[in-house]
């Protein structure tokens, strides 16, 4: 597909993302699956796309950046807080061997299902659950994904971590127009936190100000 091979050239490689098994992902899903009505013109562009009042997808590059920031093995175990339209929970999914989704908007779940459902996403479970919760259940998760920017990371998700696990997200606690993306690192119980790099993405809901307990 030429969009997505320029997608590619155009988009990632100047951004070094060079990662085979991760590009490889990328090309195996159509995300203009994932982008509903007219926006389906812009499905490749480097921007993020607004799916309802509030909601983002990001752009591929963005999604791309964050999970390049850790090593996502086949055997991890991932949870993914917030799909807005399951293409970043696609992603994964080529990347691993199960990807939990936890989903608060009811009509977005439905979405994700129905999308992932056409591309054959079997090792893939959706529930519909407050994001800043996670999904204690099947809990511990060896990498959180967390795609969108957050005021704070609550520690009922980071307790939610494998020994050895990583969450990752983009911390913006001043309302700026960037944030950092950051890695929360599990190792003997203790939470390690690793500043990456300076991104611009809209705000996970979910995860206000008061709710949350900042470790960075």
């Amino acid at each position: 597909d030429i969009m997505k091979r320029n997608m590619i050239d155009c988009q990632f490689r100047p951004a070094g993302i060079s990662n085979v098994r991760l590009i490889e992902a990328f090309l195996s899903v159509p995300r203009d699956l994932f982008v509903p009505g007219d926006n389906k013109l812009i499905s490749y562009f480097d921007g993020h796309i607004e799916i309802k009042k509030g909601r983002w997808l990001l752009s591929s590059l963005s999604i791309a950046k964050l999970i390049n920031t850790v090593d996502v093995s086949r055997d991890d175990i991932i949870l993914e807080i917030g799909t807005a339209t399951g293409y970043a929970t696609a992603v994964l999914a080529h990347l691993t061997s199960l990807v939990i989704v936890v989903e608060q908007d009811l009509e977005l779940l439905k979405m994700t299902e129905k999308n992932l459902s056409h591309i054959s996403c079997d090792n893939t479970l959706i529930v519909q659950k407050n994001h800043i919760s996670g999904y204690e259940k099947s809990a511990p998760y060896d990498k959180i994904f967390i795609f969108g920017s957050v005021s704070s990371v609550h520690d009922n998700l980071l307790s939610q971590l494998s020994d050895n696990g990583s969450l990752i997200t983009v911390v913006n606690d001043n309302k700026g127009t960037f944030g950092k993306a950051v890695v929360y690192k599990k190792y003997n119980n203790i939470i390690n936190v690793s500043d990456m790099y300076e991104i611009s993405l809209p705000e996970m809901v979910g995860f206000e100000k008061e709710e949350g307990f900042n470790f960075s």
